[in-house]
């Protein structure tokens, strides 16, 4: 199962922005996958980072815009 979420402005782009894609226990396998609580796999693009927050880890992929356009794709594997 994949999902693509398409963003665009007609203002400037923001700099900085980031979509959470998940929360939970969070591992970066050797195959490039994310486990998320040993239960999900996800593939993402290679730019995603990871971040600790109240105690959980975070998968955040960059909204990076391209001519006012920013496109994340996220593949979902179970």
């Amino acid at each position: 199962f994949s999902r693509t979420l398409t963003v665009t402005t007609n203002e400037k782009a923001p700099e900085n922005l980031y979509l959470r894609v998940a929360t939970g226990n969070i591992e970066k396998r050797a195959d490039g996958l994310y486990l998320l609580d040993k239960i999900l796999e996800l593939k993402v693009p290679s730019d995603a980072i990871t971040r600790s927050s109240n105690g959980k880890q975070e998968l955040l992929l960059p909204v990076i815009f391209t001519d006012n356009k920013a496109e994340l794709k996220v593949e979902y594997v179970w």
